[in-house]
């Protein structure tokens, strides 16, 4: 997600700025991973030189049961430097 500097507010990547649930289909890369207790995960993302300066955070899809599904959990907000 990326912030909106006239409004402060969160916006999905997204043309309507809604979440996009799990199952549905998009380009951006999903994948699945069963995390073990007292293990976490690190992520990377690209970036262009356009970019430096904006607020940005991580969403990322968590099931704490089998066969459940997914709630959407926002990470902390950065700044690209």
């Amino acid at each position: 997600m990326d912030r909106d500097e006239k409004t402060g507010k969160w916006l999905y990547p997204t043309p309507d700025n809604r979440p996009i649930t799990w199952d549905e289909p998009s380009d951006l890369k999903k994948e699945k991973y069963i995390l073990e207790p007292g293990k976490y995960l690190t992520f990377e993302a690209a970036m262009s030189l356009a970019e430096i300066g904006k607020h940005f955070r991580r969403v990322v899809y968590v099931s704490f049961k089998d066969g459940k599904g997914p709630v959407e959990i926002r990470g902390e907000e950065f700044v690209l430097k």
